[in-house]
């Protein structure tokens, strides 16, 4: 939630991803008021979760989360250990994983910078 309300005021408003009330068919609608467009393709970019670069991500957060416990937070969750095949494992530092608490939050972040 304190992300939330750091973040969510900085973002665009024409960025549906990950947000709250908005999703595909409202962009349409809103493209369609504009241009008379009736249709659109949409696309996924590939592995873009899986190359989330982690310090490139907390170099985001250092601008505008002045708290050092909510970074020291932010390390410790990103390079958490997780359980695969029964065995823990290291996670690199590249790549949100899905299904993680924060992993549309720090998508969202990341994807306000090529929102911008």
């Amino acid at each position: 939630m304190f992300l939330e309300l750091v973040f969510e005021p900085k973002m665009v408003d024409e960025s549906y991803e990950f947000k709250l009330g908005k999703f595909a068919h409202l962009a349409l609608k809103i493209i369609y008021k504009y241009t008379n467009i009736t249709w659109l393709i949409e696309g996924n970019i590939e592995g873009y979760s899986k190359n989330i670069d982690y310090p490139n991500l907390a170099s985001l957060f250092i601008g505008e989360v002045k708290d050092q416990h909510i970074l020291n937070l932010y390390w410790e969750l990103v390079c958490a250990k997780f359980v695969n095949n029964r065995k823990q494992e290291l996670h690199n530092l590249i790549g949100v994983l899905q299904g993680r608490i924060l992993s549309p939050m720090l998508s969202k972040v990341y994807l306000h910078e090529f929102d911008v």
